[in-house]
């Protein structure tokens, strides 16, 4: 139907004189209208003042409008003037740019009519508004940049996020789920979406009644929602963490937006740490240096036997119990407590302090070494403070007695086991050292001054000494007022007979009272004692405590290890398990099941060399990696270990034999140190293919028998 002519003419001053239907009555609209024979266009003040123009400022021709529009724009709105021309179209509405008067872009609604066309049908006139959307397209577009910053956050970071619906009548739907949330879970986004129930599937069935009990209060009382268990995907049991808030929606529906968390990793760290006390416990106890546990007011948590030792206590137990405040009872100064822990608040790791003065149970004041760190939880929140403790009265003692001596402390240089001396920090010479380099190096002070500053250290070593000396000096030099400043550095320094020592080296730099030259005053004391109790501590960690081989994570890191450094040579990864060890835990008890695991890392590591690396890696499991110029036969590789079973059961150690099944994987250069997990695999199945082997051909024999 052709559009029926609404009449609109020219009034005074330019104006349009239009029907009052046709102008919109909101304040924001602008109306214009079109001439089409003489393409004359004649806008109302506010069209004109959306554009930046006044009234009369604002009547142009077709070509000019539209070269007005924004280019990305403009095919589409010459392709609706056409349309109206040729009278296809009587309404349009279309939203496009124009360009303002002061040169910007303004984004409009533009809507139109044809309100008088010719005998033929054709349209002769057009009358339409303009509405500035401006604004709107502006919120728009920072809408879109912020939902796409959204969408890459959730594509970035390690969590699955979600958004569940839970209607009023019970009913639950998401309606978003990351794709991080559908890998930790092992499903289809679709599935997700169409069926929640698809995810509570995926919970392990041990751990679904604890998620429906946690969902079912958090609907109840619309608190967030926290959760951990397990989920199986693809086969394996993986641990998550759930945490969702609500939102109640006008309708009574609440929105529960949430993420969850793979924590499997912090959950093996846990039973770990629950599998290495009674091995901890070991090294509290035997420690050579005092261990205590406190809170952070001062109240002792736990103590080992050398400390009640140090402070004069018969016994750990008495020492805790008598120890409410270390402030005030075992710190001489209670103001020096404080600054620790205000140091340890801000620190990240272990924190030193060198002579602090305590107070034992007899009341004699002693001097001590403190090196201690904050312990946190899971949380990241204080739980203890972890300290070390170790007596240094006398060696303060001699300190500070070398500090008041005029003649370089002689007396006392001759009569400690710490090496004292003195070094120009210029000429790198030492200028006096005490007889005791004697017994802690094997020179004389006489040979140590005749060499250089180098040759008592390492190479890097004494590339960073002389940098700090330099620095030192140049500021001395300057005039650069400088508080004392003590550094305690261990360095490894050679002995006369080629071996290394480990020492704690204590110096100062300052001005010499009578020559004004710079000086270093320095203390070198023996700390191979200390150095070794780090090791043994090290090594304890690293080693079943039953067993007394590596235990699984060392054994994999010395293999790993071992295995990059084999150049051209191969390696078999020989995977045990011993024969019915249930059985015998069963029948003997516990202990003689101890007996036997302990019996067989000893026949291990009789029957493999030295080299070769032998570890427990689970309850009756063991592994030995050796290294061999060929491959060769599996029998001919555990002929050795089955002679020395032999031997043990024959001796009457064990009131029962032992055996095992073995699996061997070989390594070659051709693989990769990446390969190790997948060798231990194969050696694994290989070990359980010998297993069945052996109860089939058991289960054969009773049955001709």
């Amino acid at each position: 139907m052709k559009p029926k002519p609404t009449p609109i003419a020219e009034g005074k001053n330019d104006t349009i004189q239009v029907d009052p239907a046709l102008v919109p009555e909101a304040a924001n609209d602008g109306y214009w209208l079109w001439d089409i024979p003489s393409g004359r266009l004649t806008c109302g003040a506010r069209a004109a003042a959306i554009l930046g123009y006044g009234l009369t400022e604002m009547v142009a021709g077709q070509s000019g409008l539209e070269q007005s529009v924004h280019p990305d724009d403009r095919d589409g709105v010459k392709a609706i003037l056409a349309a109206i021309r040729r009278g296809d179209r009587a309404l349009f509405e279309l939203e496009h740019r124009l360009r303002h008067r002061d040169g910007r872009w303004v984004w409009v609604l533009d809507r139109g009519k044809v309100t008088e066309c010719d005998a033929a049908g054709r349209a002769v006139r057009v009358a339409g508004t303009l509405t500035d959307i401006t604004a709107r397209k502006q919120t728009e577009d920072a809408l879109r940049e912020s939902n796409d910053r959204y969408d890459e956050l959730v594509r970035r970071i390690p969590l699955g996020v979600y958004t569940l619906r839970r209607r009023a009548d019970g009913a639950a739907g998401f309606e978003r789920a990351s794709e991080r949330f559908c890998q930790m879970l092992g499903l289809d986004e679709k599935d997700v979406l169409r069926d929640a129930e698809s995810v509570h599937g995926c919970i392990h069935p041990d751990d679904r009644a604890s998620l429906d009990e946690a969902e079912r209060r958090a609907a109840q009382t619309l608190a967030p929602l926290r959760w951990e268990g397990r989920c199986v995907a693809g086969g394996e049991a993986r641990w998550l963490r759930i945490e969702s808030a609500p939102t109640v929606l006008p309708d009574g529906d609440s929105m529960w937006n949430g993420v969850i968390s793979d924590i499997t990793a912090r959950r093996q760290a846990e039973e770990a740490l629950r599998a290495s006390e009674d091995q901890f416990r070991s090294v509290f106890l035997n420690a050579p240096v005092g261990i205590f546990h406190s809170v952070w007011e001062g109240r002792m948590l736990a103590a080992n036997p050398a400390l009640a030792k140090l402070l004069g206590y018969s016994s750990p137990d008495e020492l805790v119990a008598a120890t409410s405040d270390m402030t005030t009872q075992i710190y001489v100064d209670p103001e020096i407590r404080p600054q620790i822990m205000g140091d340890l608040r801000r620190a990240d790791g272990w924190v030193h302090y060198d002579g602090v003065l305590w107070r034992r149970k007899d009341g004699r004041i002693i001097t001590v070494d403190v090196t201690g760190r904050k312990v946190l939880d899971e949380n990241g929140s204080f739980a203890y403070l972890e300290g070390f403790i170790q007596d240094i009265t006398e060696r303060k003692q001699t300190e500070e007695e070398l500090l008041k001596s005029e003649e370089k402390y002689r007396f006392i240089t001759e009569n400690v086991g710490d090496v004292v001396w003195t070094l120009d920090p210029e000429t790198l010479r030492f200028t006096s050292v005490s007889p005791s380099v004697r017994g802690l190096r094997g020179f004389t002070p006489e040979e140590v001054m005749a060499e250089p500053m180098d040759a008592a250290l390492t190479a890097e070593d004494s590339r960073q000494a002389r940098a700090v000396l330099a620095q030192r000096v140049g500021e001395l030099r300057a005039g650069k007022v400088m508080p004392e400043l003590v550094e305690v550095r261990e360095l490894e320094q050679p002995c006369k007979d080629g071996s290394w020592v480990w020492t704690e080296v204590t110096t100062t730099i300052r001005l010499n009272e009578k020559t004004g030259r710079p000086e270093v005053l320095g203390l070198t004391r023996d700390i191979t004692t200390r150095r070794a109790a780090e090791g043994a501590l090290k090594r304890l960690a690293d080693r079943d405590p039953l067993t007394g081989i590596l235990n699984q994570r060392a054994f994999h890191a010395a293999a790993t290890q071992r295995i990059a450094a084999l150049g051209g040579a191969h390696a078999a990864l020989i995977f045990m398990d011993l024969d019915g060890f249930k059985e015998i835990n069963d029948r003997y008890g516990h202990a003689t099941g101890d007996r036997a695991l302990a019996t067989f890392a000893q026949v291990l590591g009789d029957a493999f060399r030295e080299s070769d690396i032998v570890g427990r890696v689970g309850g009756d499991e063991f592994a030995v990696l050796a290294v061999s110029r060929e491959v060769v036969s599996d029998e001919a590789l555990m002929a050795r270990l089955r002679a020395e079973l032999r031997q043990v059961g024959v001796s009457g150690e064990l009131p029962c034999e032992i055996a095992a099944s073995s699996g061997v994987a070989w390594w070659d250069a051709s693989m990769g140190t990446a390969d190790f997990p997948e060798l231990i695999g194969v050696a694994d199945a290989r070990m359980y293919e010998a297993k069945r082997a052996k109860k089939a051909a058991a289960a054969k024999g009773r049955q001709t028998g």
